[in-house]
């Protein structure tokens, strides 16, 4: 038993030291795929490592697959993130060259924007042009719902996460003869409250821009939607 704690001691020790070197490159790789052997020690490996250049070498070793489903754990969470702090843009550079890779899989875009809605800043912004092409994904939507808690409603990302979102109530197919299906649904309640801080929000300086903003999308909805809205304006609300 001690033989084994010891060993397992060592073997950790191994793995943090190699996660310190900095520009790893083919042999520091040689090295890591002898000592990872499963998850644990990948997840060791990753708390230790210093340099994002490991998240792309073990991405291109098939180490850091992105999830399949909604649900699954991204290995790569925590260290993308921690990394950020010192290594902002090589770590969003290639969150986003990875999303480009398979744009159309909404597991995988969930677990990016995740990360990019996680390091904050500048990565809102990136995280938004990738959720563009799932306005429809309730992941996705909980993910920025989460990160916008305590924005203040007149900050200009409120019109940003508006301009994507909302187009979730156009219906992909234009000649449908029936509207989404919203209600009930809990997309349906984010994007109440994301009109909520729209309104909330809305200043002598950012109301024209939000209003031209509403009225687009509204332009964009079939002539029947209205009927079926999930988003009543009844006369009290005009």
């Amino acid at each position: 038993m001690l033989g084994f704690l010891r060993s397992t001691v060592d073997k950790s020790g191994e793995l943090a030291k190699l996660g310190g070197r900095a520009s790893p490159g083919s042999v520091e790789l040689e090295a890591a795929q002898r000592l990872i052997i499963n998850n644990s020690d990948l997840d060791v490996f990753l708390n230790s490592v210093t340099d994002p250049a490991w998240l792309v070498l073990l991405y291109q070793d098939r180490r850091l697959d992105l999830p399949r489903s909604h649900g699954e754990r991204w290995a790569a969470r925590m260290a993308a993130i921690r990394l950020s702090g010192s290594h902002r843009q090589e770590v969003t550079d290639w969150l986003v060259a990875i999303a480009r890779e398979r744009p159309s899989n909404p597991a995988r875009c969930a677990a990016i924007v995740d990360v990019l809605l996680g390091m904050g800043g500048p990565g809102f912004e990136e995280a938004l042009v990738i959720a563009a092409h799932h306005p429809r994904d309730e992941i996705i939507h909980r993910h920025f719902m989460r990160a916008l808690e305590g924005v203040d409603p007149s900050d200009p990302i409120v019109e940003s996460c508006a301009d994507t979102f909302l187009n979730s109530l156009v219906p992909e197919d234009q000649s449908a003869e029936s509207p989404v299906d919203l209600g009930g649904n809990p997309i349906s309640r984010d994007l109440i409250a994301l009109l909520r801080m729209l309104s909330d929000g809305a200043d002598a300086q950012n109301a024209k821009h939000r209003i031209h903003l509403l009225l687009h999308k509204l332009e964009r909805m079939p002539s029947w939607y209205g009927a079926f809205s999930p988003f009543p304006l009844g006369k009290d609300h005009r």
